[in-house]
């Protein structure tokens, strides 16, 4: 049994909604709001076997480090897939090396929910 704690980066958890999001054709965009939601219900999932890493340094990071695919519209206090880039872009930079539980809590129905991501319409 695996009794180590994974650590999921905001921007860990920002790359996978928004990818999630194209993948069932909806807005690339995501409140900052829903992705602490999706994270905490990830970290539920597993029974607490995982900590999502969110402030406003990760946060910050995130924008610097990663605005070659993102954007932030800090009105909205969200985050976007930057005009002309695509999920596999993201994938490029993201591998996902997560437990096979963290996996499967980032694309469960609960929260694909959170997303608004009907799991009757999932790709």
């Amino acid at each position: 049994m695996n009794n180590h704690i994974e650590f999921i980066g905001l921007e860990d958890i920002a790359a996978k909604a928004l990818i999630k999001l194209c993948e069932n054709d909806m807005e690339g965009k995501v409140s900052f709001d829903k992705l602490i939601e999706y994270g905490n219900e990830v970290v539920k999932s597993v029974d607490g076997k995982a900590v999502v890493m969110l402030s406003l340094s990760r946060k910050n990071n995130l924008v610097t480090d990663y605005s070659d695919l993102f954007e932030i519209n800090e009105e909205e206090d969200s985050i976007a897939i930057r005009s002309g880039k695509t999920i596999k872009d993201i994938e490029k930079r993201f591998l996902f090396f997560f437990s096979k539980d963290v996996y499967q809590a980032l694309v469960s129905e609960g929260a694909l929910k959170i997303l608004g991501i009907s799991t009757s319409s999932v790709a």
